[in-house]
């Protein structure tokens, strides 16, 4: 056997091993979702207290409000940005993490959770809710 021909087999070997554990990696994730839409749904519907202890961590559901551009208006919601105080944030590019923090930030009353959203950006916002199991 050649040397190109044994390290072309350690790659290829190597590359089914990562196929192999991204497909394992998956059907955990599935897994851990499947755990946690059961636990959130016994919160919900009383079966478990909306806060408990169990294996010495407090365990909850953490509920969020996110709002995101909708697909195809990122650049109309940056120019809002930066016009409403923004503009420091806005680089050339500006991170999604920062747009929608700034976005969050100023558009949810933080006391009511309310979302204000002003007219020029309607049908340019989406809202998300996130629920997911908090643990410490």
């Amino acid at each position: 056997m050649s040397i190109h021909d044994t390290l072309t087999d350690a790659i290829l070997r190597a590359e089914e091993e990562v196929a192999q554990k991204e497909s394992d990696l998956r059907a955990a994730k599935t897994k851990l979702r499947e755990a946690e839409n059961d636990l959130i749904g016994a919160i919900e519907d009383g079966t478990v207290p909306d806060k408990f202890q169990a294996h010495n961590k407090m365990w909850r559901i953490d509920t969020r409000l996110l709002v995101t551009p909708e697909s195809g208006e990122a650049d109309r919601v940056i120019a809002w940005i930066k016009e409403h105080g923004g503009e420091d944030l806005v680089k050339p590019t500006m991170h999604a993490q920062s747009r929608d923090k700034f976005l969050r930030d100023t558009l949810i009353d933080q006391e009511t959770g309310e979302v204000h959203i002003p007219p020029e950006l309607d049908g340019k916002i989406k809202e998300t809710v996130l629920t997911k199991i908090a643990k410490r």
